[in-house]
């Protein structure tokens, strides 16, 4: 899995979090060792992201495209 968070959210219960589309607070969401964050790592884990973040998202294809590199010409 991409993101490691606090026990407040932890990633056992991440789905039961979107199935119930609870609204999480930042504050609630905290990465737990700032030293485990490295950049430009999302698309590694597409296939997370397709299949639970962004699985009924209208723009899911654009999003999956950014997370594989963006091209600034596009903007």
């Amino acid at each position: 899995m991409g993101l490691e968070i606090s026990a407040k959210i932890s990633s056992q219960n991440y789905k039961h979090i979107l199935k119930m589309q609870k609204i999480v607070q930042l504050e609630d969401a905290i990465f737990r060792k700032e030293e485990n964050f490295r950049p430009a790592n999302l698309q590694h884990h597409l296939q997370f992201w397709e299949s639970e973040i962004l699985k009924d998202h209208p723009h899911k294809q654009a999003i999956l495209g950014w997370l594989q590199g963006v091209k600034i010409e596009e903007f």
